[in-house]
């Protein structure tokens, strides 16, 4: 394959800025930006290219870090979960970018995040299973916890920590977990998709997504009263791994009928030519969400409002529709 200087430039700088922001843990979801960014400027070989370097990098640096923990063959299993977050996210992205870009944007990113939350299902049922590894593994997160839990206790935090026990903290926080799979992945993915969107549609409005266009399809609306449903039913049955799906799922749909009550909010403010950039709409939005009670009520009534347009026309109908397959 044959590389223009210019090309092969960006490819080395979108390699080198995805492998530093890694490093940052804390938002280390965004290293597959700069690999965005490269996927809708160059061609796919140039970005499958820069796709495949990069998770040579990260799983590289992933091995050497498990291999100074000094752990036994049985940890390959916290080795895998390691690894799950970042090449849940490379493929991700590399699906979404793969897919021709006349489907909806929508639908890509659907197939983007289905891949990944198989893998993790998957993972979660290995990890309870009854194998050496998974019990080497559950094992010792139990026995990092304790072990947290007794620093607590010395450096003066003992009320604290004695109000829950590491076991019953070790049950609520793998409860959580496995509950938010599926939109944990959609939205750090869906983070990063929109960081892309915003810095390309700085420079061309060709890249730009308006956040006051989407539109989730009204068809959704059954799979997520049907998800809700099972989630409503595993509160007087324990269904297993149905209430475990119908959590991740009734998450992930109320994940897009929250953004779709955003959207006709922006939409309504728009109309009256009141507008917020992006920035200052996600600080007010972190803002609102940290106040108790009125985050609650966010939480609640931004997915409410969304399914509201389904009966209720905000918007131009035939204005929004010709802007569908950029959403």
């Amino acid at each position: 394959m044959k590389i223009e200087q210019t090309e092969g430039t960006e490819l080395i700088a979108a390699i080198a800025a995805s492998v530093i922001l890694y490093q940052f843990d804390m938002v280390f979801f965004l290293f597959i930006v700069p690999l965005n960014i490269l996927a809708m400027r160059r061609s796919q070989k140039i970005y499958l290219t820069a796709v495949g370097t990069v998770l040579a990098a990260v799983t590289t640096q992933e091995l050497i870090r498990f291999g100074s923990l000094g752990l036994s063959g049985q940890g390959n299993l916290l080795l895998a979960i390691g690894l799950f977050g970042p090449l849940s996210l490379l493929a991700g992205s590399a699906l979404y970018f793969s897919i021709d870009e006349q489907v909806r944007r929508l639908y890509r990113f659907f197939a983007g995040v289905a891949l990944p939350a198989i893998v993790g299902a998957v993972l979660v049922l290995v990890y309870e299973g009854g194998s050496a590894s998974a019990i080497f593994t559950r094992d010792l997160i139990r026995q990092q916890l304790e072990l947290l839990f007794q620093t607590g206790a010395q450096l003066g935090y003992g009320e604290y920590v004695s109000a829950i026990s590491p076991d019953m903290f070790y049950d609520i926080v793998f409860a959580v977990v496995i509950r938010c799979i599926l939109p944990g992945i959609a939205i750090q993915l869906g983070a990063s998709v929109a960081l892309t969107d915003r810095i390309l549609g700085r420079r061309s409005r060709e890249y730009r997504f308006e956040l006051s266009h989407f539109r989730f399809p009204e068809v959704m609306l059954w799979p997520f009263l049907v998800s809700w449903a099972v989630v409503l039913l595993s509160a007087f049955a324990d269904l297993g791994l149905l209430g475990v799906i119908g959590w991740n799922l009734g998450l992930f749909f109320g994940l897009w009928y929250f953004i779709q009550g955003m959207s006709i909010l922006a939409s309504l403010l728009k109309s009256r030519n009141l507008r917020f950039s992006a920035l200052s709409a996600a600080i007010w939005l972190l803002v609102i969400l940290l106040v108790p009670g009125v985050n609650l009520m966010v939480l609640l009534g931004m997915p409410l409002l969304g399914i509201s347009e389904i009966w209720i026309r905000y918007r131009d109908v035939r204005k929004e529709n010709s802007y569908e397959n950029n959403s």
